[in-house]
């Protein structure tokens, strides 16, 4: 995470661990994340900040890519609202590939999210940055339905009643 230095992500300060957890320090101290920032009523400046925050964080990913890290664990909880910049987090599953001839990893991942997790993460088949494009578009998906007025549930709602019963976007 050390190398990560772009105007939207957040920049780490340092690490320490107590018993039972290893914990990141960072900054900036985000307002919140954008889970709850898309459960809100959101006004004409919210929406300014959505509208803005697509093109921040599609930045944001093509940053790491561009530097050889795979995010691999994007989703609203680990997008930070701060004012009215978007920050990208959570890069305590990223890959750096900087060493390696490819991309793509095969395997079980550490750690993931179903519900924005690419087709072959689910199935644990080989994976490389487009599994990050793929939960971008998942997040894209919530940022934009938000621009139109619906909250994060409701979202949630229509992927689970009008596709197989599940909230993953894969898996519809």
């Amino acid at each position: 995470m050390q190398q990560v230095d772009h105007q939207h992500c957040v920049k780490f300060i340092g690490s320490y661990t107590d018993v039972d957890h290893v914990n990141i320090l960072s900054s900036p101290v985000a307002d919140m994340d954008l889970a709850v920032f898309l459960d809100q009523d959101l006004g004409i400046e919210a929406k300014k900040i959505l509208y803005r925050g697509i093109g921040c964080l599609c930045n944001a990913i093509n940053y790491l890519h561009q530097n050889n890290i795979r995010h691999e664990d994007l989703k609203p909880q680990n997008v930070l609202i701060h004012g009215d910049n978007i920050l990208l987090t959570d890069f305590g599953f990223s890959l750096d590939f900087s060493d390696d001839c490819v991309s793509t990893t095969t395997g079980r991942p550490s750690a993931w999210t179903i519900r924005y997790s690419a087709p072959e993460v689910l199935n644990f088949a080989p994976r490389n940055r487009a599994t990050d494009i793929f939960s971008l578009g998942c997040v894209l998906v919530e940022m934009i339905s938000g621009l139109h007025g619906q909250s994060l549930a409701t979202v949630k709602a229509f992927w689970k009643h009008t596709g197989n019963g599940q909230s993953s976007f894969a898996h519809n």
